[in-house]
């Protein structure tokens, strides 16, 4: 069994969901060309050749097939699902509308842990959850002026990504965290190939290396997410998925020149401190050597 150590795997966390909101502006930058499932494609399929190399090297060829199925299989299947589940909620709704629903996801963490991963859960640790979370909808401010079916549709990506944290908790130590990201981006890459196939439009030149971008940060933030989960609870590290936020942002101000407002500061701000204080009271309650 991994050795438990909360505060790294939190540092883990913040730096890994920083890259998937870096990764989220190459997206955004493509889907101005190419389909959302064609640029869904890319990003499983791409990964995935970034990615086989360094875990046959790493782990050998055997190491491609994951070893029980199941688990790695459906934190694959889930990493799809919220994917298209996304795209098909955007069309019928706002950009921060859908995010501030997905960001459900680390309260149902927090609420199912005790039941499917034998968690406790304190009083103190859903206050300072509840309170990222308010914090993220004075950032994003969502109008609901989208059709209820998107909403519906993004409350599925929501509830998808709360089960697809705890199956990275369950799957922590069954491989290592190369391997678990290859196995992520086979399923991808072979469940939307047809449908990618059926949308295709080929890249220009300039397009590639913001591909070989997105590509490269999926790698690294799910790298660092599947590391994360081993190092402690997930409902002590799933609520950082909050701080996607922060890289959305920072990315959205030097790409798209989107400059926040002072409300936005202010939910930064709320953010930031539920996650420092979850972070000082774990340190405070288990301690690294």
């Amino acid at each position: 069994m991994h050795r438990q150590t909360p505060l790294f795997g939190i540092l883990i966390m913040c730096v890994g969901i920083s890259f998937f909101g870096i990764k989220d502006g190459f997206a955004k930058i493509l889907v101005s060309e190419l389909h959302p499932v064609m640029v869904a494609w890319m990003q499983f399929a791409v990964s995935w050749l970034l990615i086989v190399p360094f875990v046959i090297y790493r782990n050998g060829i055997a190491a491609m097939w994951p070893r029980p199925f199941f688990l790695p299989f459906m934190r694959g299947a889930t990493s799809v699902a919220i994917g298209v589940l996304v795209i098909t909620a955007l069309k019928f709704i706002p950009l921060a509308d859908l995010q501030a629903v997905i960001f459900v996801a680390p309260i149902l963490v927090t609420a199912l842990s005790p039941w499917l991963l034998k968690e406790h859960v304190g009083i103190r640790r859903w206050s300072a959850v509840i309170a990222g979370f308010i914090g993220v909808l004075i950032i994003l401010r969502p109008d609901l002026s989208g059709e209820r079916f998107g909403y519906l549709i993004a409350l599925g990506a929501g509830v998808v990504l709360a089960f697809y944290f705890i199956v990275n908790r369950k799957a922590a130590n069954l491989s290592s965290p190369e391997a678990g990201v290859l196995h992520v981006m086979s399923v991808g890459a072979v469940g939307l190939a047809v449908p990618a196939f059926l949308t295709w439009k080929t890249p220009g030149l300039t397009e590639f290396p913001v591909i070989g971008g997105m590509a490269f940060f999926t790698v690294l933030g799910h790298f660092l997410l599947i590391e994360a989960f081993k190092h402690g609870p997930a409902s002590l590290i799933a609520p950082f998925h909050y701080f996607v936020i922060i890289s959305a942002i920072i990315m959205g101000y030097f790409v798209f020149g989107d400059l926040p407002e002072p409300l936005t500061w202010l939910g930064i701000a709320i953010v930031l401190a539920s996650g420092i204080y979850i972070a000082v009271r774990e340190g405070k309650l288990h301690p690294e050597n």
